[in-house]
């Protein structure tokens, strides 16, 4: 006969608790033994004493007159701890884990009888003495209070749960549960004796539990042991908060559990619906989204409109703060969690709703509308007049599925002005200042799906953003490259940058021509493993100089540095560990300080501002943008050092042979002249043999001489 812990707690309850009137204790110290429960042993306690490394195995053989109850037991400061661990009549195995012992009796029989009970113990090592320790304190944090073990020997444990802080004692809610869907039985005292059978045990405001989970009944588990059990204890609510009609402008909606407890095993529904708005011919509805969010496995949140239907999960996203634009019909939003306790940001989300009405002229695309799969160059102009604008545009990988390079500007950003890009690596926001300056960035082959997003939340200036996407190969770390500047600011960045760069050493020798001008380089971000990753700036070419201007480290922002000539060296080294954001660095070319009638100093806004629709896909010429990379951005716009050389020579020798032609021209011309003057006179010979000609011409008030090349 087997009887749970459950079904027999209220009659022994106080036996289990009473101190034994006998007893026949085995000691800590002794490995193993075996007896008959004959008449010196009668009706006595035998306990066997726990080991503190140890566990112990008890095997009990009873026939069907006998009855033997066994507890297992803690010592708790002075106290004995004690809790049922089952009753047998027959052949029937127990097992305790170190630092818990065994207390059995015969409850009636014969002592005299040739079929005496007996039993046999002897201890194991821990990790295979299948049931973990007995008490068990929780608080905030997840604990296992039962390891996975394998063993051919399998029990059902006894597990006792006490609150790890006293001071919530009936303020806080216990979740234990097993990842592996097993049946807990589980009694707690509140005002009564309750149990609780289930997958997941959730006892509220409560004190202390015990439960008990018996293998022996868990036919899957047969042979192979017991699976993992996890409880922890939390104030938050876990109760879905149903929303269904609105009577604001604007609702907020966050997981349960938020912002640090993810509830297992919900699924919440929501919807939202606002009263409709009276909008005029020019004028239309929308709903603005803006969300806050960290993902963890198994767990989605799925949004539904008229037009967009999303699930975001662990496949799409890491972690996310954006916003995006929808239609204006009623948002459906399902929230499902897994059967998982975890303790953390992640998994939770907070969303803001809010009903917007915007000018038709000051639309640009909803969320998820628009997919950009191959090379893609955009150019935005935001009005002054609009009070909302939001652009979103989902990227996706090609055939070729490479990876691709989004660089980002903006003319004329206001304050608030913002771009989002995320996918499930990457999360980066720009602000109007960040955005003022180029912005590059890498996504890597085989994601399923980027979203980049702007937005402008209020009236002002007339602005326009600078989208280009492009398919690329894996960018490499070169151990030198020749980046030619000039005075538009180009954009250098490490390998995958915002992604974690690779070991290696990188060299960028920055160099320009231009006369009079020195080179400066702006670091708007750097994240590098501290006192390991460096990059260093030299002053000129660092093969030549050892001038060093800086050695970078760990994190900085916003630097910037200047050389004393035309060219810098950055030489980036990384070992082979902890490998980080990386580098963005602003380069440009910058006049030395000279006289205000001849300096001229070339402003990266000077570009052509004439496009005039929203979300026009005119092409134009990258440079116009700002957008020239070194290898690691775009390797088919660097030239190496000879061929820029030899483009100069070519054009140098063009405008010689120009000069040259237009020089004879002129000659010939007056030449001519002169001969029809002559012509009019015909008894005068012109020789030029022994003279020099010189003839004014009217055009350039220059005086010309040919010399005769015989003198």
């Amino acid at each position: 006969m087997r009887n749970s812990l459950l079904l027999t707690f209220a009659c022994l309850v106080a036996t289990i608790h009473a101190s034994p009137t006998c007893v026949l204790r085995h000691n800590s110290t002794v490995l193993s033994g075996t007896r008959k429960l004959d008449c010196e042993v009668a009706n006595c306690w035998v306990e066997i004493s726990p080991s503190a490394s140890n566990g112990t195995v008890l095997q009990i053989s009873a026939y069907s007159s006998e009855i033997i109850y066994v507890m297992t037991y803690f010592i708790d400061g002075q106290k004995k701890m004690k809790t049922l661990k089952g009753a047998t009549d027959n052949n029937e195995t127990f097992i305790a884990g170190p630092g818990e012992g065994f207390l059995f009796r015969r409850t009636h029989g014969n002592c005299n009888s040739s079929m005496l009970p007996e039993y046999e113990f002897f201890r194991i090592p821990a990790e295979s003495s299948v049931c973990d320790p007995f008490d068990v304190h929780v608080g905030y944090k997840v604990v296992k209070i039962q390891k996975r073990k394998y063993s051919n020997v399998v029990d059902n444990c006894p597990y006792r749960l006490e609150q790890l802080h006293t001071d919530k004692i009936g303020n806080e809610t216990l979740y234990i549960l097993s990842t592996d869907n097993i049946t807990l039985q589980a009694m707690y005292l509140k005002d009564d004796l309750e149990t609780r059978n289930g997958s997941i045990i959730i006892v509220p405001n409560w004190e202390s539990v015990e439960f008990i989970v018996d293998h022996k009944h868990i036919q899957k588990y047969e042979g192979v042991g017991v699976p993992p059990i996890f409880a922890v204890s939390t104030n938050r609510s876990c109760s879905c908060n149903m929303v269904t009609k609105s009577t604001n402008e604007s609702v907020t909606i966050q997981s349960p559990g938020y912002p640090d407890f993810l509830c297992p095993a919900m699924s919440c529904k929501f919807k939202v619906s606002f009263p409709p708005v009276t909008v005029q011919g020019t004028k239309v509805e929308r709903k603005l989204v803006s969300i806050n969010a960290k993902s963890w496995k198994g767990v989605s949140l799925h949004l539904k409109s008229k037009t967009m239907e999303k699930t975001f999960d662990e496949l799409i996203f890491t972690s996310l703060q954006t916003k995006f634009l929808i239609d204006e019909s009623d948002l459906e939003i399902t929230f499902i969690t897994s059967q998982d306790l975890h303790v953390g940001e992640e998994g939770h989300f907070k969303m803001g709703i809010k009903q917007i009405v915007q000018g038709k002229e000051c639309k640009c695309t909803l969320f998820n509308q628009k997919n950009h799969i191959d090379d893609f160059k955009n150019r935005v102009t935001i009005p002054a007049h609009c009070d909302f604008l939001f652009c979103d545009w989902t990227i996706i990988p090609g055939v070729s599925n490479l990876g691709k390079q989004i660089q980002i500007k903006m003319e004329n950003a206001q304050d608030g002005d913002e771009v989002t890009v995320w996918n499930r690596e990457i999360s980066e926001r720009y602000d109007s200042n960040q955005l003022m300056t180029s912005r590059a960035l890498y996504i890597s082959e085989g994601i399923e799906e980027s979203h980049l997003f702007f937005s402008r939340t209020s009236r002002g200036s007339n602005s326009t953003l600078i989208i280009v996407i492009k398919n690329v190969p894996t960018t490499v770390c070169d151990v030198s490259e020749t980046v030619f500047v000039n005075t538009v600011p180009i954009v250098v960045t490490s390998s995958h940058y915002p992604l974690p760069y690779t070991a290696g050493q990188c060299g960028y020798y920055f160099d320009s021509f231009l006369k009079n001008y020195h080179i400066e380089v702006e670091i708007t971000d750097l994240e590098l493993e501290a006192n390991h990753d460096y990059l260093n700036l030299y002053d000129g070419d660092a093969m030549k100089s050892s001038m060093k201007i800086a050695s970078l480290t760990g994190n900085q922002k916003n630097l910037r540095f200047s050389s004393s000539g035309g060219s810098m060296t950055a030489a980036f080294s990384s070992d082979n560990e902890h490998f980080k954001r990386g580098f963005h660095l602003i380069v440009v070319a910058m006049p030395n300080k000279e006289p205000a009638d001849t300096a001229r100093t070339i402003s990266i806004e000077d570009n052509d501002e004439s496009i005039e629709m929203v979300n026009s896909d005119e092409e134009w010429n990258e440079e116009d943008m700002g957008f020239r990379y070194g290898k690691d951005l775009d390797t088919d716009s660097v030239p190496n050092r000879k061929s820029f050389l030899n483009n100069n020579i070519q054009i140098f020798e063009c405008f010689l042979i120009v000069a040259a032609v237009a020089g004879i021209a002129t000659v010939i011309r007056y030449g001519l002249s002169i001969l029809k003057k002559n012509a009019s006179r015909p008894n005068t010979a012109i020789s030029f043999g022994n003279a020099n000609v010189s003839y004014h011409s009217d055009e350039n008030d220059a005086v010309v001489t040919i010399e005769n090349p015989n003198q």
